[in-house]
């Protein structure tokens, strides 16, 4: 799908609802305190954000960059925390304020060549888990989703062998689930 066809589908699917999709670079410099402005300026205050920012640039740690450690860091981390930061400080939220961030699987359990993924995603768990019972002082709520593999254009990147092996994972750990719940 192109972009302009994604476009104009967020377009229509904002224009018949109360969610409002604001598409950003969050690794700019000042873009949490745009995103903030223009909340304000626009809707006054939010009921719900959903961080799902992430990248993967997948070496091992002793083949990786600092600059590739720093990419991944500053995407799938850092710049939920200072977006997050900013709203707070700006009370952006209203009081019923759902946040949901999006870790992963990874974050828990680590994949081979993915150090600085699997910081990160583990780092956005941690986040979550220490905001929680701030949030919880206004009747706001912050959770932490954590997705075993899924097929995206990101993984679509990964080797053939590494993908099955998600795949697979996946398939075990829902039936694992299910026999546990049934």
């Amino acid at each position: 799908m192109s972009s302009d066809k994604n476009h104009h589908s967020s377009d229509a699917f904002t224009n018949s609802s109360r969610i409002h999709i604001l598409p950003i670079d969050i690794t700019e410099s000042n873009a949490s305190v745009n995103l903030c402005q223009k909340i304000i300026q626009e809707v006054a205050s939010l009921d719900g954000v959903v961080h799902n920012a992430g990248i993967t640039d997948d070496k091992t740690l002793a083949k990786m960059s600092p600059l590739q450690w720093q990419a991944v860091m500053d995407t799938n981390l850092s710049a939920m925390v200072n977006l997050t930061q900013q709203m707070l400080n700006q009370s952006v939220f209203s009081d019923q304020a759902r946040v949901v961030c999006i870790s992963s699987i990874a974050g828990i359990s680590g994949n081979f060549g993915q150090s600085n993924y699997a910081a990160s995603k583990a780092g956005v768990i941690g986040f979550g888990k220490s905001l929680a019972s701030v949030f919880a002082l206004g009747h706001k709520r912050i959770n932490v989703v954590a997705p075993g593999f899924i097929e995206s254009t990101m993984t679509q990147k990964f080797l053939l062998l590494l993908r099955e092996a998600g795949r697979r994972m996946n398939a075990m750990n829902q039936k694992r689930t299910c026999h546990r719940c049934c």
